[in-house]
This record gives C-alpha cells, structure tokens and sequence, in this order.
C-alpha cells in the first residue's frame, strides 16, 4: 500500500489509479511524512471506487466526498489511523460512508507509525449478502516478518464489488509536513502485460517509463504455477521489468527482481527512461541477496543524463552510508532535471546483484 511514517491529520487525497484486481496495480502508491510530535490521527486508505460511479478513469475523489475519513457511498475503504503518541493504532473498514469494523492493534504487537514497511493482504470474498473480508499485515524485509491477522473472515453486510477502481489517499493535519505522491518510474501496466504474456503470449507496446539493464540474467530460476485453479506452469526469470513492477518480494522461488548473474561486467546498471525531461530528488533501490552468489552490491551510484552524458548525481545522501542487504537504500538530493536516470551497481568480488525494486518519489502537488 506504500508508506506513511510520522503523519497526521486534515487531508490531502493521493493518486487515483484505475485498475484490475490482479498484479500491479496501484503500484505508484502513496507515501507520506510529517515531523514528530503531534497527537492527531493520520492515516492512509484504500478505496474501492465502483466504475459506474466513479468512471475508469480520471481524479476519482475529490475533497467534497473525501473529507477525514473514506466515507463515500457505494465505496469500500480499508484505513490504516496511527500517530506518534501512538493514541490511535487502528485499521477500520467503511461501507457506503459508515464504518463497518473497527480494530485498536497492540502497539507491543505491530506499531503502523514505526517507520517500518508493511506488506497489507486484503481479502474479499463475496456472497450474495455482503462480503467477508480477511486482513493480514507482514513486515517487509527477508526474512519476512511474522504475518499478523488483523481480521479475519469479518463480514460486512450489504457489500457489494463490481467493476472497481483503486484509489490510495492520505491525511495529515501537521503544520510541518512532506507529501510524496508520485513513484516516477513505476510501470505496473506495462509490468501486467508482459507478465500475461507468458500465458497467452500476447503482444503490447510497452509504455513510458521504460526500463533496461546492462546485462540480465538469462537463466530460468524455475516453474511459477500462479494458482491451483489454473495449473498452467511458467518459467520464472530476472527480467528489468519486475524492478519497476511496484512489488517488493522476497520469495523462495525468486520471481520479481533482476539480476546480473552471469555478467562479467565490473559494473551493471539498470537504467529507467521517462520518455521526457522531469524532475528527480530521490531514488530507492530495494536490493535482493539470496546468501549465495546474489549479494548486496559493494557499492552504487545515481546517474542521470544531461545532454548525451551520464553524470553522477551531485550531492547524493544515502541511507544506510553502505549498502544493505534486502531493505530501502535510500538516496536523496538536490532536484535534478533529466530525461533518463540510471543505478550503476559495483558487485563483491565473485559476486552478483539483484533488486526486486526500484523507486523514484516526487511531489506532485
């Protein structure tokens, strides 16, 4: 669902991004900071948008029908509340403009305003009366936290799902914040067609932003059989396009990263074209180590071009100082405008790199 740390409350809503409940979607998400120290509510939502209401495209919401809460009609909301002083702490559902359940965690147990990224399985199952719904929140990082059931199999009558829309949105209501809105070179669409390729080979035109690499491994990293009612079976490869797929998976089968396992490359890159010059001020870069020969890089650079020359981005600040294995390296600086942004990836000696995913966030308010 993207990140919130430190937030608080009135509101300002996110991307409204249509789409289908399959992989990918969303996947520019909704990030946003503010400084420590209040004690109003925050929050990050999830809304169900119907199509016949809402349309396919398009803003989606607006502040006359978001307001503090995701109280819109005919529309199916989770909501993450939480700030600083940790009074609030609560995930809620909403149906129709009310609310429907309501559930306080145990800071001890999971704290949402940790700073922490969490990985949030929202699962409808629909009746002819309603919906049950089954919510389970799981630490990113590898290994994966343990999973947490917030709820589960709660229903909530009169629900009812049809051709939906995803809208992300979220509130603060600090004097001092930070909004990030927009992850500039997520591209889950082009990410979803070439993911159902591999079933009905399909053919597309691929989208802005685009993404290469240097060298990518060619290697199968072995059979994907996406569900048991379709055992239709694909090889699972490292491709650049899962580097910018919004998903960030550590799997046991590696099935969503890139790597450059076979390079003799002292260095590889990956390299994301926007297609038009925009502005750029942070990149993250999820790296993926397996403990064998996919290791965190030795080190990493950000590039971008300026004319027909690629220049290391002045005044990089990286969180951690040193790569990390299997968590956000986050670079920061000062806003440079560019048509084309790439990471340049020096690997252990003997060693290989990986990424499962690649970010870029800008404000777009």
């Amino acid at each position: 669902m993207g990140r919130v740390e430190n937030a608080k409350s009135p509101v300002f809503t996110g991307l409204g991004t249509t789409g289908r409940l399959h992989k990918g979607e969303g996947a520019k998400g909704v990030q946003a900071e503010q400084a420590r120290g209040g004690a109003a509510s925050a929050g990050l939502s999830m809304l169900l948008l119907p199509a016949s209401q809402f349309g396919i495209s398009g803003p989606g919401t607006t502040l006359a029908t978001f307001t503090d809460w995701p109280r819109v009609t005919n529309t199916l909301a989770l909501d993450l509340a939480f700030n600083t002083s940790n009074t609030f702490n609560d995930v809620s559902l909403f149906w129709h403009s009310a609310l429907a359940a309501n559930l306080s965690i145990p800071v001890p147990a999971l704290e949402l305003n940790a700073g922490a990224f969490y990985h949030t399985h929202l699962q409808l199952d629909a009746t002819n009366r309603g919906a049950f719904a089954t919510m389970v929140l799981t630490q990113n990082g590898r290994p994966a936290g343990a999973p947490m059931t917030v709820f589960s199999n709660y229903f909530v009558p009169d629900v009812t799902l049809g051709n939906t829309r995803f809208e992300f949105a979220a509130r603060n209501g600090g004097l001092m914040s930070r909004v990030d809105l927009d992850n500039v070179v997520a591209n889950a669409w082009t990410a979803d067609q070439d993911w159902f390729k591999g079933w009905d080979n399909r053919t597309y035109t691929a989208t802005f932003p685009k993404i290469s690499a240097s060298y990518t491994n060619t290697a199968s990293n072995g059979k994907r059989c996406r569900s048991a009612d379709n055992p239709r079976c694909t090889n699972a490869y490292d491709t650049p396009l899962k580097a910018i797929d919004g998903f960030i998976r550590y799997d046991v089968m590696p099935d969503d990263r890139w790597t450059n396992v076979g390079s003799t490359n002292a260095t590889d890159y990956l390299t994301v074209d926007f297609g038009q010059q925009r502005s750029v001020k942070e990149v993250k870069v999820y790296t993926y180590d397996d403990g064998q020969n996919v290791r965190v890089p030795k080190s990493f650079d950000v590039q971008y071009l300026s004319g027909a020359t690629w220049t290391s981005v002045p005044g990089q600040v990286k969180a951690p100082p040193a790569p990390a294995a299997n968590v956000a390296n986050e670079v920061t600086f000062p806003t440079v405008m560019t048509s084309q942004l790439r990471v340049v990836f020096t690997p252990q000696p003997g060693k290989f790199v990986g990424v499962t995913e690649l970010e870029s966030w800008y404000p777009r308010m």
